[in-house]
């Protein structure tokens, strides 16, 4: 067996390991509070608001928040739904509405299940690019950090914007630092799109032109000046 597959093999183990430590650390307790929905009040507003598209009104009459992550929500719902008529859970659209309003769980935990999910594939996003730009030992130490990083842990049990739009600030940032790196036209669609998606999901986070702010910065492949990554 030779050293590189190896390393490769050891990498994967390591990876999975800190891949599955973040998870637990943010699904653990995951429905804390519930159904006490006044535990984070801004979740009150998120689902509220996804909730209200069902009756017709797609306007949220509120944009201090971007909507993209309600409407998002609303599908989810919208779903959750449907799958519980096949599955005799609700036998009418009165039985969903009598749910929620008794006992809204489910859709604060549906909507943590999210954060929570997106939370912790950003730790693999953060390897990816710590790879890519600089050597696998950098890749899999933040994704180390991130795993265990409080704030992050923290905020992914929250059904609110932060966690998602990190998601896509960090799977932005590796699409337009490959883009100038390698310059593949692919690279930009895929910076440009998510580079959206993270302005769309909360403007006071990010904009397109933060990331790509971020994405010029990226360390450039030039022999004695930067530390060159391994790529994919």
């Amino acid at each position: 067996m030779s050293k590189l597959k190896i390393f490769k093999d050891s990498d994967t183990v390591i990876l999975t390991a800190i891949f599955l430590l973040g998870a637990v650390a943010r699904f653990f307790a995951l429905d804390f509070g519930l159904p006490n929905i006044s535990t984070r009040p801004d979740e009150i507003f998120v689902v509220g608001t996804a909730m209200r598209f069902g009756t017709g009104d797609l306007n949220p009459h509120f944009f201090i928040y971007p909507t993209f992550y309600m409407y998002f929500l609303f599908a989810i719902y919208g779903a959750y739904y449907v799958l519980g008529l096949a599955l005799g859970i609700f036998s009418s659209l009165e039985d969903f509405q009598f749910l929620y309003f008794t006992d809204p769980t489910a859709f604060y935990l549906l909507n943590r299940i999210i954060a929570a999910t997106l939370g912790t594939v950003t730790i693999f996003l953060v390897y990816l690019v710590g790879r890519k730009f600089y050597s696998r030992g950098v890749g899999l130490l933040s994704a180390l950090l991130l795993s265990l990083t409080y704030l992050h842990v923290r905020d992914s049990h929250f059904g609110v914007l932060d966690v998602p739009v990190t998601f896509f600030i960090v799977l932005a940032y590796l699409f337009i630092g490959k883009m100038f790196l390698e310059g593949r036209m692919k690279d930009y669609l895929g910076g440009w799109r998510h580079s959206g998606f993270s302005s769309v999901g909360e403007i006071q986070r990010c904009s397109a032109g933060d990331a790509v702010s971020l994405g010029s910065s990226t360390p450039k492949q030039r022999k004695g000046t930067y530390i060159e990554g391994d790529g994919f």
